[in-house]
């Protein structure tokens, strides 16, 4: 079956990404850091294989240096809220492809291994949820569309990974729950996962 990887990228710019770090570590620092989950994210996403689509948070660049245009398809992502955009970039992925998993670019844990799990894992469970530390979730998969696991939600709140569970029950789905990993938000989550961010 053909398989996409949405990423979710916010457009690097210093004092708009990593806030909560930055109020830690300054802005310029934070940029850096992002800068450094960004590359990491690309390299996993290589190395799994699977056509990735990479959704901007603003304004497509024409090419970028770690979204290369000949690995990477280019969208925006739409207006709304978290929900509405990720449902969006579902509608679009799962148009052209059979299966669709969607992770952001702040995860350090995440890794090509763990991504072919959840699409390999599409062929027995209605959706594959992979949980946050801090509630909510860094990796989502499905093979057909959804919505209400999209809507309805406090995308702010630590509540997120329970109410799309409980979305996923009330609509009678199969699911598999992937190893819990933690995003960085906060200065101590860096430190604690920085020896996992790869390079190239």
């Amino acid at each position: 079956m053909s398989a996409s990887l949405i990423i979710f990228v916010k457009n690097p710019e210093l004092g708009k990404v990593k806030t909560r770090l930055a109020s830690t570590i300054g802005d310029e620092k934070a940029l850096a850091v992002y800068k450094q989950l960004i590359q990491h994210t690309a390299i996993v996403a290589k190395e799994s294989k699977i056509k990735s689509l990479v959704f901007f948070s603003q304004q497509m660049p024409s090419n970028n240096h770690i979204w290369k245009r000949d690995l990477f398809d280019y969208y925006q992502q739409s207006n709304g809220n978290l929900g509405d955009r990720i449902e969006a970039a579902f509608k679009t992925a799962l148009a052209k492809y059979e299966k669709a998993i969607i992770i952001g670019s702040d995860c350090p844990g995440i890794n090509p291994d763990l991504i072919n799990e959840a699409i390999e894992s599409l062929d027995k469970h209605d959706v594959i949820i992979g949980p946050a530390l801090d509630g909510g979730y860094y990796l989502l998969g499905m093979s057909s569309m959804h919505v209400e696991l999209f809507r309805n939600k406090n995308w702010s709140e630590p509540t997120v990974f329970e109410e799309t569970i409980q979305s996923i029950d009330e609509l009678g789905l199969s699911y598999k729950a992937l190893v819990a990993l933690s995003d960085v938000d906060y200065e101590e989550d860096w430190e604690g996962l920085k020896h996992l961010v790869r390079s190239e």
